[in-house]
């Protein structure tokens, strides 16, 4: 089926042999991971030449195109760092899809956070350094895709300020490789964001989240790199084409002359120097550099490297199309997320040297000094930035990710209603004031009046866009469930307060007078819960009751209720409420 349905979605003529290399032309290469175990991994398919700009100029020394100055092997080696060049510190913002309801997201804070390890160790070496944040994306849509179109309206749709982060994604991409579907991931280059179209810049299939080092090869890419046999679109044996025994390497192939001629290994199995002749110079291969992050050789732990000149290519592609990524200092905060009061210390990192720090923590407070210490005293969402004054200029930053500090609650209103009503409406209101992806509710009813639960809606509430909120578990006797609300296609709700959803429960006409407890608290494995991208935690409960009653008894009772402490004051609902249209 899925073979079928990349037939339909590619034009016939994107097709060459078993290669859709017309179709990688958005690309500047993509990381296929093979479903068959027969099979092994192949790496990444580059067709970046294809992208270059309709203008490009030519080289004075071949008839290579150039897609910038960076091309150029002295704007590349100005641009290679050395011990004194100050560190880079890229923000990486990691978007994993996962399924309307949550399920699968297809990879983890914590598999990010690996990523972000075998960057910072691919990239230490040459002065650039990660930090990261993440986030999930509820669409089951995007969680398995068979068109490059879906997968290029992920990036635009997701991405998160394209002009100062480095957008990864992960999604399940079915491509066609060798004659195989399989999962494909990949990466654009500096020069491919037309006119200020939000893109992404890495898509990553999750079976390369599991320690290979892919991410450092396909954010290589990124930064300007490409695989060191050069661009696939590349005529075989032509003027761009790099051949052994050439002293052209500049000008051709990678632009990196110090990255020799490397073969195609199509499936990935060879960790060592290539053999045979190079069928362009007749030629042996001779010395490769095979090791190389680009090269097309299996990966960790067999690459473990990139050369002097292509740490120029990615400084001088950062410096000229994505400055904006750039910073040259790191916020390290020891905590991001809590309950109100949150304190955190702050430590600003750089390899500058600092002579002042002016800290803004966001909450219109402020401190001076290189790793200061800041009580959140209220819930909400905070932007750290320090600026630094250094010897070598002043620089500001701002933390890659926000403080969220909450103080949250959910809340049952007291009912009133006189007798006869058919069906009562029964408020929860919550407040929330960071993004929540999906709330748990732990709900009990008891009392004399016997209510009967009929159902639950959210219609002109504010999770009437959501999907209906789901019954994790429904125990009718024991007059007890656990209420799921979740998001849909959306990256979480946002802050705020309202009603969350109404309880519908029917009550005996004949009822004249009782006081019926609906509470939350929790029981098996039901846990009251706003879950976040950062994890759970629990707001403050108030708990609600349902009064059936006519005057003189219904002053009474209010009366004696008052002392209870709950947020939500009582509300009386006539005979005659209409009747909610369910979800």
């Amino acid at each position: 089926m899925r073979s079928r349905c990349l037939q339909t979605a590619v034009p016939a003529g994107w097709r060459r042999g078993v290669l859709v290399t017309t179709l990688c032309q958005l690309l500047l290469g993509w990381s296929p991971v093979m479903v068959s175990a027969q099979i092994p991994p192949p790496p990444c398919v580059t067709d970046g030449l294809g992208s270059r700009p309709a203008a490009a100029v030519k080289s004075k020394v071949r008839t290579c195109p150039v897609r910038g100055i960076c091309d150029n092997p002295a704007d590349r080696d100005a641009a290679i760092p050395d011990a004194g060049t100050p560190i880079k510190y890229i923000t990486v913002k990691f978007q994993s899809v996962s399924h309307d309801d949550g399920s699968d997201p297809l990879f983890s804070r914590a598999e990010a956070a690996a990523g972000i390890e075998w960057l910072n160790a691919c990239y230490e070496p040459w002065r650039i350094q990660f930090v990261f944040d993440h986030r999930t994306v509820y669409s089951t849509f995007f969680h398995d895709v068979e068109s490059w179109y879906a997968v290029d309206d992920l990036g635009a749709r997701f991405s998160i300020d394209t002009r100062h982060n480095l957008n990864i994604l992960t999604t399940n991409y079915w491509c066609e490789w060798m004659g195989q579907i399989t999962l494909c991931g990949g990466a654009r280059g500096p020069w491919q964001d037309p006119s200020g179209r939000p893109l992404w810049s890495v898509i990553m299939t999750p079976n390369h989240w599991r320690a290979d080092g892919l991410i450092c090869h396909e954010v290589g890419h990124n930064f300007g790199l490409i695989h060191t046999f050069g661009d696939f679109d590349v005529t075989p044996c032509s003027p761009c084409d790099e051949i052994v025994g050439a002293d052209n390497g500049d000008h051709t192939g990678d632009f990196c002359s110090d990255t020799p001629p490397t073969p195609v290994d199509p499936w990935n199995t060879r960790c060592a120097p290539a053999t045979g002749i190079d069928r362009c110079s007749g030629r042996p291969w001779g010395e490769t550099d095979y090791r190389n992050w680009m090269a097309y050789t299996p990966y960790a732990p067999c690459k473990d490297h990139f050369t002097p000149q292509q740490a120029g290519r990615m400084h001088c592609w950062m410096e000229d199309i994505n400055e904006g990524w750039i910073s040259y200092v790191k916020i390290e905060p020891d905590a991001d997320f809590g309950p109100a009061p949150l304190t955190v210390r702050f430590d600003g990192v750089t390899s500058l040297t600092p002579d002042g720090w002016d800290w803004d923590f966001g909450d219109g407070a402020s401190d001076r000094g290189a790793s200061p210490t800041h009580v959140y005293a209220g819930p909400g969402i905070y932007t750290p930035t320090v600026m630094l004054d250094a010897a070598e200029g002043e620089f500001a930053a701002t933390m890659s990710r926000d403080v969220w500090v909450h103080d949250d609650t959910a809340a049952i209103e007291n009912v009133e209603v006189s007798p006869g009503l058919s069906l009562i409406r029964v408020p929860i209101h919550t407040r929330t004031s960071v993004p929540v992806d999906s709330i748990d509710l732990p709900l009990h009813w008891s009392g004399s009046a016997d209510l009967v639960l009929e159902s639950v809606s959210t219609v002109g509430l504010v999770s009437e866009s959501f999907p209906a909120p789901q019954w994790l578990d429904l125990d009718v006797a024991n007059r007890r469930g656990c209420l799921r609300v979740w998001t849909v296609d959306s990256l979480a709700m946002e802050p705020g307060e309202g009603v969350l959803l109404d309880l519908l429960f029917s009550v005996d006409a004949g009822v004249r007078f009782a006081n019926d407890d609906i509470r939350l608290a929790d029981y098996g494995s039901c846990r009251m819960r706003f879950v976040t991208d950062r994890g759970p935690y629990v707001p403050r409960v108030s708990n609600g009751s349902v009064l059936i009653c006519e005057e003189p008894d219904c002053a009474y009772a209010d009366a004696m209720r008052r002392p209870s402490g709950r947020l939500q004051p009582h509300t009386h609902q006539a005979a005659g409420l209409a009747k909610h249209i369910d979800r």
